[in-house]
């Protein structure tokens, strides 16, 4: 692959975690899809801030960072 014009990176924003794409990452495209899965997964999980959360072959790593933030949030 070679990049011949334009940028080199689109960014994306999936509950309110921003990622900077390249060309080469795995990246669902329907963001509105992938946030109410995340949410779904979310929820099942029963997630508090005591949970440990591993995100094994993440890809560009969407479903760990977005589901990270639930511990965190005030």
């Amino acid at each position: 692959m070679e990049h011949l014009w334009g940028d080199t990176h689109i960014e994306d924003v999936v509950l309110g975690v921003k990622f900077r794409i390249s060309p080469e990452a795995f990246f669902q495209v329907n963001t509105a899809a992938c946030q109410e899965l995340y949410t779904t997964i979310g929820d099942v999980a029963g997630l508090t801030d005591q949970t440990c959360l591993v995100d094994v072959c993440c890809g560009a790593g969407t479903i760990g960072l977005c589901l990270a933030q639930v511990g965190s949030q005030p």
